[in-house]
This record gives C-alpha cells, sequence and structure tokens, in this order.
C-alpha cells in the first residue's frame, strides 16, 4: 500500500472524470471534449484519471466496475451532453 492510499486501497488525490463518446446525429460530445483535454493532468494536487464512456447502459455497467477497481478513485465526477440546453 502507498502512503497515499487509504486502508481500503482508494487513491484520494484520484479524480475519475467520465464522459461519453459521440452518439446518435450528435457527432461532437463535449463530455468527451473535457474528458480528453483533463486526462493525465493535476488539478490543484488532485490527479484526473478521464475515461470516455459509450452511451451504453449495458456496457458501461459492465466496465465501470472495472474502471473503479482499476483506478480506486477518490472522487468520481460524471460528464455528459445534453443537447436542448443553453448553457453549462
Amino acid at each position: 500500500m502507498s502512503h497515499r492510499q487509504s486502508a481500503a486501497g482508494v487513491e484520494p488525490r484520484t479524480v475519475l472524470l467520465t464522459g461519453f463518446s459521440q452518439y446518435g446525429s450528435y457527432f461532437y460530445n463535449t463530455s468527451e471534449e473535457v474528458v480528453r483535454a483533463l486526462h493525465g493532468r493535476t488539478v490543484r494536487g488532485f490527479k484526473v484519471e478521464g475515461v470516455v464512456l459509450p452511451v451504453s447502459l449495458r456496457v458501461v455497467r459492465s466496465v465501470l466496475p472495472k474502471i473503479l477497481d482499476e483506478i480506486k478513485p477518490g472522487v468520481v465526477i460524471g460528464t455528459g451532453l445534453n443537447p436542448s440546453a443553453r448553457r453549462v
């Protein structure tokens, strides 16, 4: 266990940032772009691990537990695209 790791194996200074790939008629998904831009960066002492997920609940249910087990983030931030949104 590293000195930063908690007893539960969680990396408290690691953030898992998720976004989604393109879907339907939306060939540009801003959540994917944000994840790609921040992946691997350190923001105010927090390491960002970015993962782009497919737009499929079945697949996400299958892969997300594995991702959580591998990265062991202290925080998870999920982002997505709302085509009708006028602002963030």
